[in-house]
């Protein structure tokens, strides 16, 4: 049941009512500034006169599929009108179509797209020379002239909208059902187009430490970036040449980590999968499905010397530990050689999920540190398997990132320097704390950190620790200063996470725009 309701300065009164057979609540209606459109018996345009809704609407036929997206242009003359469904996504002159069928002919449309999926949403550009079409997770950029100038992709879920900005024509925003937005900007006139690298997050690890053969080095310090186009990317350490591409996943990379051997990489997701990848390989050694997590993993690694595997799933964390055989049989292809055998269960304390966790791989430790969306802090002691102490409140808001001094093989520090460790929590600032005393002995402010979770670092030499900031800028403290030494400017967005190398004193960021800069000191 459709109705027409006009407003006046008493009220709103209903001027006009059609019934359709069809249900169209999750249909985009259209509506301008004489002119209001909607689907009529599901595959059929009516299209009222708003100033005289008594008249008889205008009637457009050429859809053989339910219609589910109607959007007007906003120029006057000529008045356009956009139409999808799952067949065409089809452009109409209104007033074109009027005079043909007062003529006595049949009204015809130029059909734009065919065959694009379920159509979410339209919007016209400013001049009408486009039409941005939201179908399944992508946008296609259609020219009023019969041809598709981009598909833009880059979404995890269905595109719910996306308007052009009116003061920038330009400028093309589009929301989605995985809860993000993207910007594009056409630049020299060419079509907005998402570059693969464009992402909503990035996470990133070095590679610890370099393999060498004779004194000879076999493979160069390499980086791994996990995206939220669920693909995980490694580099060389210098950023030259072509990655490596890791595909597979059907959510965000949330967690990538590096083996201590160098031999294998993990990658957990946002679709509740671990996979663990052998380092020179494109296919996976090792999948844990969605039947070993409660929730997707917020983190991940490999633990205690490679031994086991380490994730946090939810409220709880779980060690498993696992065999990893990449070798073929082609008469028992079907025999999986690769397990995993789970090894316990640990519960953080009155907490829904668990926001972060982390461990040393580097050497034998039992300790665990877990952070909870009840913004405590809880230490577990893995050899007498439970937990040793929790921190209530040590931040004002859940810490998204726990970071360890974890020392390099190519420096020295004192032993004591590895009971350090850093939090970091939005708008809350970082704090350094002392394992052995677990209190709070530093905070590290000065940056601009409001809404993002921007990571941040220890130094292999356990001297300094960097964070990424809001204000497109990356800070380096030294540990023993509440002042920043060093503001790392030049980024064109948010510095949202960031990576020290083991070999030699330079770091990596990453930030929205651009995958990744690499800062020598």
């Amino acid at each position: 049941l459709h109705c027409l309701w006009i407003s006046f300065s008493s009220g709103v009164t209903e001027k006009h009512c059609v019934q359709t057979h069809t249900d169209l609540s999750q249909v985009q209606l259209a509506c301008c500034w004489h002119y209001c459109a909607f689907p009529l018996h599901g595959r059929d345009i009516c299209i009222w006169n708003t100033c005289e809704p008594l008249l008889q609407p205008l009637e457009l036929k050429g859809h053989h599929k339910y219609i589910t997206a109607l959007a007007f242009g906003n120029l006057y003359e000529p008045l356009l009108l956009c139409s999808a469904a799952h067949d065409y996504v089809i452009i109409w002159d209104v007033e074109a179509c009027q005079k043909k069928i007062l003529q006595g002919f049949v009204a015809r449309g130029t059909i734009a797209g065919i065959l694009l999926g379920k159509v979410l949403y339209l919007c016209f550009s400013p001049d009408d020379q486009t039409v941005a079409t939201c179908a399944d997770n992508s946008i296609y950029l259609l020219s009023c002239k019969e041809n598709v100038l981009a598909v833009l992709e880059g979404h995890l879920a269905a595109v719910t909208a996306a308007e052009f900005c009116p003061w920038q024509p330009s400028t093309l925003v589009s929301i989605s059902e995985d809860r993000t937005f993207k910007v594009g900007v056409t630049m020299n006139d060419k079509p907005v187009v998402y570059h693969t690298k464009v992402k909503s997050s990035a996470i990133i690890s070095f590679q610890r430490h370099l393999v060498y053969n004779n004194n000879d080095l076999i493979y160069p310090e390499r980086l791994a970036c996990g995206l939220a186009d669920k693909t995980m990317l490694v580099y060389t350490s210098s950023l030259a040449g072509s990655p490596a591409v890791f595909k597979g996943h059907d959510g965000a990379v949330s967690c990538v980590s590096w083996s201590q051997n160098n031999k294998w990489l993990l990658s957990a997701s946002e679709d509740q999968t671990l996979w663990i990848w052998p380092a020179q390989g494109s296919k996976p050694a090792l999948i844990l499905g969605a039947d070993t997590f409660l929730k997707p993993a917020r983190s991940a690694q490999f633990y205690y010397m490679d031994k086991f595997l380490l994730f946090a799933s939810g409220s709880e964390f779980q060690l498993h530990r696992y065999h990893l055989d990449t070798s073929r049989d082609d008469i028992k292809s079907y025999k999986k050689k690769s397990r995993s055998k789970l090894v316990g269960k640990f519960k953080m304390t009155a907490t829904q999920e668990i926001t972060c966790l982390s461990a040393v791989n580097d050497f034998y430790s039992y300790i665990v540190l877990t952070a909870g969306t009840n913004r405590a802090l809880e230490v577990f002691d893995l050899n007498v398997g439970q937990s040793v102490v929790t921190v209530p409140d040590a931040h004002a808001r859940p810490v998204h990132q726990i970071c360890q001094n974890k020392g390099s093989a190519f420096s020295t520090q004192p032993s004591e320097a590895y009971n350090l460790f850093l939090t970091t929590a939005v708008t809350d600032g970082i704090k350094l704390w002392d394992l052995r005393t677990l209190r709070s002995v530093r905070r590290y402010e000065g940056y601009h950190n409001r809404c993002q979770p921007c990571g941040i670092a220890f130094s292999p030499c356990g001297r300094f620790l960097a964070t990424g900031s809001e204000d497109k800028c990356a800070y380096l403290f030294e540990l023993g200063s509440n002042n920043f030494i060093h503001k790392l400017s030049g980024h064109t967005d948010t510095v949202i996470n960031l990576a020290f190398s083991y070999s030699a004193p330079k770091v990596i960021l990453v930030h929205f725009t651009f995958f990744g800069e690499l800062i020598n000191n």
